[in-house]
C-alpha cells in the first residue's frame, strides 16, 4: 500500500500480515511480531492449557466402580461346620468410600470331573449358609480393605449335610468341596456418588479339616 506524505513522494506502509521492523538509529533493525500472530499463540496456549484441566478433571474426578476381590478359603471345618473366606473391598476412586448393607450367601456345589470344576452345578435356591455383616467400613481414596467372614452352614439341608459329609470323607480321595458365594453390597463416596448396590460372586475349590 502506497501512502502520499507532505512532500508529495509516496512511501510504501507494511503490510498487516508481515512483521513490523524497526531501525535503532541505522545501525541495525528487529522485528516484532504482529498482533495476530500474538493473539494465534495465546489462543493456541489457551486451548492447549483447557485440555490438559479436562483430562485431569476426568481422571480424578469420573467416579469409577468398586472393586471387590476373592482372596482365599480356609478348609471347611466338619466338627464345628463352618467355613471361613477373605474378601478385598477396594476404593479405585479419588474420594473417601462407604461401604454398607453387605449381604451374602453360600451355595454347595457339586461337580462330577474333578478337572472340570468351574463349571460345577450350584444349589442355587438352597444357601447353605447367609451372612449380613452388620457394621459398615470406609476406605480411602484408592484404598481396599480385607474383611475375613465366618460363615456358619447351619442352613444346609439334610440331603446337602450327607452330601458334604461324603465329600469330607477320608475315604474320599479328593476330600474337596466346590463353594459359590454370591454377595450384594452397596458404596457411596464422599462426594455423594452412589453405586447402588454392587453385586458380586466367586467359585473356590476348598480343602476340608
Amino acid at each position: 500500500m502506497l501512502n502520499k506524505d507532505i512532500g508529495g513522494e509516496y512511501q510504501s506502509l507494511p503490510s498487516a500480515a508481515e512483521p513490523d521492523v524497526y531501525t535503532d538509529g541505522g545501525v541495525g533493525s528487529y522485528n516484532v511480531i504482529p498482533r495476530r500472530a500474538r493473539r494465534r499463540q495465546a489462543c493456541s496456549s489457551i486451548c492447549c492449557c483447557l485440555l490438559v484441566l479436562t483430562f485431569m478433571l476426568t481422571f480424578f474426578l469420573v467416579p469409577r466402580d468398586p472393586q471387590v476381590s476373592y482372596v482365599e478359603t480356609e478348609p471347611y471345618n466338619i466338627t464345628t461346620k463352618t467355613l471361613q473366606q477373605i474378601f478385598t473391598f477396594k476404593n479405585n476412586n479419588y474420594y473417601h468410600m462407604d461401604w454398607s448393607n453387605l449381604h451374602l450367601e453360600v451355595q454347595l456345589c457339586t461337580f462330577t470331573d474333578p478337572d472340570a470344576w468351574l463349571t460345577a452345578e450350584c444349589e442355587v435356591n438352597n444357601p447353605i449358609a447367609v451372612y449380613d455383616y452388620q457394621d459398615s467400613f470406609s476406605t480411602k481414596m484408592q484404598g481396599s480393605v480385607d474383611l475375613l467372614l465366618d460363615f456358619n452352614t447351619s442352613l444346609a439341608t439334610p440331603q446337602q449335610v450327607v452330601t458334604i459329609a461324603t465329600l469330607c470323607s477320608p475315604y474320599n480321595k479328593n476330600s474337596v468341596i466346590a463353594f459359590r458365594t454370591v454377595g450384594t453390597i452397596d458404596a457411596k463416596l464422599s462426594n455423594g456418588h452412589s453405586f447402588g448396590n454392587s453385586e458380586f460372586s466367586h467359585l473356590a475349590l476348598v480343602g476340608c479339616a
